[in-house]
């Protein structure tokens, strides 16, 4: 079964870090609800750019997820889909 996933990029400053993860804890607990699993990366080399993932099995499934953590200001969203092989 294909997977999609939605890839969110944010650019965070110090100053806002700690109310950025307070969120990205709120949508965890959302989409856990749903069956729809998150993590949330920063770049190594970039301190403060952030990519958060959300994937389900299925596109209907994720455009609930979608619905439910409302996208924040300056958030650059990316739908992938998996490939059969």
């Amino acid at each position: 079964m294909a997977h999609v996933v939605l890839e969110i990029w944010s650019t965070v400053a110090d100053s806002e870090r700690a109310a950025y993860m307070d969120r990205a804890r709120e949508r965890q607990a959302a989409l856990q609800g749903l069956g729809v699993s998150y993590w949330i990366f920063e770049r190594s080399d970039a301190p403060g750019e952030m990519v958060q993932y959300l994937e389900a099995r299925d596109s209907a499934r994720l455009e609930e997820a979608r619905a439910l953590v409302s996208q924040l200001p300056g958030e650059r969203e990316i739908l992938l889909h998996q490939l059969e092989l």
